[in-house]
This record gives C-alpha cells, structure tokens and sequence, in this order.
C-alpha cells in the first residue's frame, strides 16, 4: 500500500514539473534544494514534507491533494524512465568503447611495433564499469551497484595483472577477498536499512 501511495505521488510530481516545463533543476532553484531531492521525490525513494508539497503546489496551482490523486490518463509510466535510463547508461557505455577502438586504431598506425595495444580494450572494461557505477549510483537499484562494485574490482585487478609483467603478480588478486567481502557486507547492511 505505502509502495502504491509513494508510487501515485511520485508520477504526479514528474507530471505536474514536465506540465509546467521545469526541469528538475529549475524546480529545485525555485524550491531552494537540491536536484538530487527532485530526483529521490520523482522516484518515489523519499516524499517531501508537507511544507515543500504545499510550496510545489503553490508553484504548480493546484491543490496539495491532487498529489495523492491517481492520474490514469495522464500517468507517466515508470518503465518508460527506466528504458530512457537504461539507454544513457548504455550510450555512455559505449563511448568508452569509441574511446578505446580510437586509441587502439592510432596505436597501429602510428605505433604500429607496439605488440600490447589490445590493452586498450582490457582497461575499457574497468571505465565502463566505472561508467556504470555512476549511474547506477543515481538511477540504480542497489543490487546492482553491488555487482558493478564487485565487477570493477575484478576487471580492475585483472587489468593490472595483464598490464605488469612481474613475477608473482597473480598475489594482487589477493587485494580483492577483503574487497569483495566489503561490497557484500555494505550491500547487505544498506538493505537491512
């Protein structure tokens, strides 16, 4: 019930801001917080207080109650934010890899002796991740964040292994035990939350 009623509330505070033509920002100045609350709010992770719902009802000329009312014709559907998400998080994915083939490109024709340019590939894995990792920080689940994590530190350590040629190099992923058992740990206290 609480998830359906912050669910409502969420969907009529992005319809009543795009109604209006506000971007989160904009509507953040006004209100005198930050474009971060905006977003919490607009996803239904907090709901603002009621002071702050009776300034954006202010600003929108409405009601405080038309907050709570359920808007079918005109509701934004959750899934179609997630796909917009999901398509910048990916876009900027794969500019990494646009990155990467260009630098690998250059390294044969103008370094063309140079026999370790494929790295350039291997360490696109880390960056994308780190790519990943911020947006999974402001739009994601933290699951997923959790495993992003988990990723970076591997194809990170792996990287490094592949880069160095030094013996024993293999300990460095020893780095990564007290690492995971961290992510793991921090996952599961930021769900018993």
């Amino acid at each position: 019930m609480e998830e359906n009623f912050k669910e409502i509330v969420a969907n009529n505070l992005i319809l009543y801001r795009k109604e209006r033509k506000l971007t989160q920002a904009e509507l953040a100045e006004k209100l005198n917080y930050s474009d971060k609350s905006i977003s919490k709010w607009e996803r239904g992770d907090a709901l603002p207080d009621l002071e702050i719902m009776k300034r954006l009802a202010d600003i929108y000329g409405i009601k405080v109650d038309d907050f709570f009312a359920q808007k079918d014709n005109k509701k934004i559907k959750k899934s179609d934010i997630n796909l917009k998400h999901l398509l910048i998080s990916i876009l900027s994915s794969l500019l990494v890899w646009l990155v990467s083939t260009i630098c690998f490109v250059c390294f044969h024709m103008f370094l063309p002796s140079y026999t370790r340019a494929w790295l350039v590939f291997v360490y696109a894995i880390p960056i994308t991740c780190i790519v990943a990792l911020v947006f999974s920080c402001i739009w994601g689940k933290k699951y997923i964040t959790a495993i992003i994590c988990s990723l970076l530190v591997w194809t990170l350590l792996t990287s490094i292994y592949l880069s160095l040629n030094v013996d024993k190099i293999w300990t460095i992923f020893l780095i990564a035990i007290p690492i995971q058992i961290s992510i793991i740990l921090w996952f599961f206290l930021k769900k018993v939350k």
